[in-house]
């Protein structure tokens, strides 16, 4: 997750769901690109973030596996920090994507 930077993207999907709403009227000449997950394929969606076996990133330009992952944003724009998280007690099964049950992201 990134701790500097002041952009803000606003994709075709977020436009078309405030489109939707009916509270909004969109200047679709306003859409930006957005590249996070850009020909990830489904396996983005479909697999863990976190390799189960081996405790490493299936997609490490987007998540990192230990306090020390920092590097840049996605999109090479700003640094990037990565918010990983120790905490006392054992996360919940469903948030559980390293060895340590302990450790995990900010919604952990």
């Amino acid at each position: 997750s990134t701790i500097w930077g002041g952009l803000h993207f606003f994709s075709g999907l977020t436009f078309a769901l405030m489109n939707d709403s009916g509270w909004y009227y969109i200047d679709y000449d306003y859409v930006e690109p957005y590249y996070w997950g850009k020909n990830a394929g489904c396996d983005l969606f479909d697999l863990p973030c976190i390799d189960s076996n081996d405790g490493s990133s299936n997609w490490p330009q987007y998540f990192c596996t230990s306090p020390r992952d920092n590097g840049c944003s996605y999109n090479y724009v700003a640094p990037g920090y990565c918010e990983y998280y120790f905490t006392d007690d054992e996360l919940p099964e469903a948030s559980q994507y390293f060895s340590d049950s302990r450790h995990g992201g900010p919604a952990a």
